[in-house]
């Protein structure tokens, strides 16, 4: 009885370490695949946040809400992370979709943005969320 503990002590350790290692890969193919992904421009309102998982709504210019994955952005002005970003305030960025997913790969005030200094389009909006 004590052997067929031991062994399955040492089963679910063992797979409990392989899937640390697995969520580490996972996370540089992600970053290698933002890098190489095709890049979009958004500007929109914040209509809610989940700094936890590091995710956002926004609803764009035309009224379309999508979901932004913030874990590899990069923030401008007064923003530090994705706990500065507040429901009702208007952003500006880029990303990229791989998989069905919005990377944010940079975000900024929109009220701080100069319309001259690369602001996007009035019509660009991020892809739709994923349901």
């Amino acid at each position: 009885m004590k052997k067929a503990l031991v062994v399955l002590a040492v089963i679910f350790s063992l797979a409990l370490v392989t899937s640390v290692y697995a969520q580490k890969w996972d996370s540089a193919d992600e970053a290698q695949a933002i890098a190489k992904g095709k890049e979009f421009k958004f500007s929109g309102e914040i209509v809610s946040i989940d700094a936890k998982a590091k995710t956002a709504l926004v609803k764009g210019p035309k009224g379309k809400t999508a979901l932004g994955r913030f874990d590899y952005a990069k923030y401008e002005g007064a923003y530090k992370g994705v706990e500065d970003l507040k429901v009702g305030e208007k952003i500006v960025g880029t990303g990229v979709v791989i998989n069905g997913y919005n990377w944010i790969t940079r975000v900024a005030d929109a009220s701080k943005m100069p319309a001259a200094a690369g602001a996007p389009p009035a019509g660009a909006t991020p892809a739709p969320a994923k349901k």
